[in-house]
């Protein structure tokens, strides 16, 4: 008895344990139960975890990088929900954005779809369902009465609970909350969430959470939730340490075997595979220490967002027309570029320090296997392709032709080494599908110069430019983004014919924020 008593203290809780508090609370559970603690281990499925490893090695297009990277670390946590799946129906998985929180079920997912793992209410094809709760309304979220005409309007999650409980088969059928937590729509899961396993609709229906269906809460906090909420379901919290590393090998690996090189060059690709990870284990672990110790950036950035970043800006400059098929030496100046632009860009004046000067600074004290020229910031200068050294600015502004007869001034763009270089990573990440964020004081010039920039696309780019408001909410901000899009084939949207389209949102933070701090519109 003693021993299943440990098993049950240990087991449902160290899923909501991490770092040093996990250290302490496994402590905490042997001196308590020393005498059945190490007769009594943790009881493994290898061949489940063997599996979960498998899956996340399989190369899947929907997501980018296509190969995950299955640490020790991943395959615990697809372990601990498959258990707390075994326990509880509904699940809490509580993490910051990069934590491979989604991966996390969409591997155990897949795990059951093909026979792994195990689960009392039985494995097979796992049908899931996610909704974003936060990104409308809960009378949208639940469904509601039109007190004109008295008639019954369904909501996205009564709809989507009654067709997996009308379901003919008996598989796993998931539905997947992926939004902020707040009072407004949490309080009125608590019926669903404890035995009772009933969702009560404003209209007496009654759907029940069948044996076969979970709920699976992805969230960031518990901050918003009541007590009796938090207690209802289980939790498995996945912490961000060192996830960074993981995302940044599956890009390595995905970015060496997409390099075009000739066929005598596969020594070539391991060489620029090594380097690669030899650049980010040198520099980002030192300078991600400390921004967290002496650097504010001018909005919130997480660990993982800024690596991302680099990887993103390396995406356009680590290919072959800059880096040459002969050597690896110009890798490390391309990654330095785009770690100081990734790291330092983001930075401004806060609080009367010039934290941008100071990174500068103390980017050329702290590296000095790149030298940037001692005269100005590591900001004023770019790579030359045919030199492989940094070069001003200044140096490729180009001159203003304009006429003033034919032109007006109000369409054109002055150039500026500001407007070159931000010009400069708007070309880098366009083409790579990644979006950018400009911020900065009203009438710096931010509208203008994308303004500049979309006049400028090809012709296979298309633009709308969506102007955001304090009373611009989810619903109308997806009815603009939806405007000019046609039907494809299937349930696809896209721009008309083969364009691309770039959405220019202006002022994205003028939004009203509810109780919870959240725009719905983001």
């Amino acid at each position: 008895e003693m021993g299943l008593l440990m098993r049950a203290l240990r087991d449902f809780n160290v899923p909501k344990i991490a770092g040093d508090d996990a250290i302490v609370f496994t402590g905490l559970i042997r001196d308590l139960f020393e005498e059945v603690y190490e007769l009594m281990p943790k009881k493994r499925d290898y061949d489940f975890e063997q599996a979960v490893r498998d899956i996340a090695m399989e190369a899947d297009n929907t997501r980018f990088p296509p190969s995950l990277v299955p640490t020790d670390y991943f395959v615990q946590n697809v372990v601990d929900l498959q258990d707390l799946f075994g326990l509880r129906h509904c699940v809490f998985a509580i993490g910051l954005s990069g934590s491979n929180k989604s991966q996390t079920w969409m591997t155990l997912s897949k795990a059951w779809t093909r026979g792994a793992g195990e689960n009392p209410a039985g494995i097979g094809k796992t049908v899931w369902k996610d909704i974003n709760p936060k990104a409308i309304t809960p009378n949208e979220l639940y469904g509601y009465i039109n007190l004109a005409t008295r008639e019954w309007k369904d909501g996205m999650l009564s709809s989507t609970m009654r067709d997996m409980a009308n379901a003919a088969d008996s598989n796993p059928k998931w539905i997947i909350l992926d939004g902020d937590l707040d009072a407004n729509w949490i309080e009125n899961m608590n019926s669903v969430m404890d035995d009772n396993r009933l969702l009560t609709l404003a209209s007496n229906e009654r759907i029940r959470l069948l044996v076969n269906m979970k709920m699976l809460f992805e969230i960031r906090d518990l901050a918003f939730a009541s007590p009796a909420t938090v207690t209802r379901a289980g939790v498995l919290y996945i912490t961000d340490d060192n996830q960074w590393k993981n995302y940044v090998q599956a890009w390595i690996n995905d970015w060496a075997a997409n390099l075009t090189l000739p066929r005598s060059g596969e020594g070539l690709r391991k060489e620029f595979k090594a380097k690669a990870e030899e650049l980010f284990e040198f520099y980002v672990p030192k300078v991600l220490l400390a921004m967290a110790l002496e650097y504010k950036h001018i909005v919130p950035l997480l660990d993982f967002g800024m690596v991302q970043a680099v990887t993103n800006f390396l995406q356009g400059l680590w290919v072959i027309e800059n880096l040459g098929n002969k050597d690896v030496s110009a890798l490390e100046i391309y990654f330095v570029l785009a770690c100081v632009w990734a790291f330092g860009g983001p930075m401004s004046i806060t609080a009367g320090t010039d934290y941008r000067k100071k990174f500068s600074q103390y980017w050329k004290d702290t590296f000095k296997n790149i030298k940037f020229p001692h005269r100005g910031e590591v900001y004023d200068v770019f790579v030359d392709k045919a030199k492989k050294d940094f070069v001003s600015w200044s140096e490729i502004v180009p001159e203003l032709d304009f006429d003033s007869t034919t032109t007006k001034m109000t369409s054109v763009t002055v150039p500026t080494m500001e407007t070159v270089a931000v010009s400069f990573w708007l070309d880098n990440l366009l083409p790579n599908k990644h979006g950018a964020m400009l911020i900065g004081a009203a009438g710096c010039g931010k509208t203008a110069l994308i303004n500049g920039k979309l006049r400028q696309l090809p012709e296979d780019y298309s633009s709308l430019t969506i102007n955001i408001n304090y009373y611009t909410n989810s619903q109308m901000y997806q009815r603009v983004i939806e405007g000019p899009l046609e039907k494809k084939a299937g349930k696809n949207f896209g721009p008309p014919g083969n364009k691309k389209m770039i959405y220019f949102v202006d002022d994205l933070n003028m939004a009203m924020l509810d109780n919870d701090n959240t725009a719905s519109n983001i």
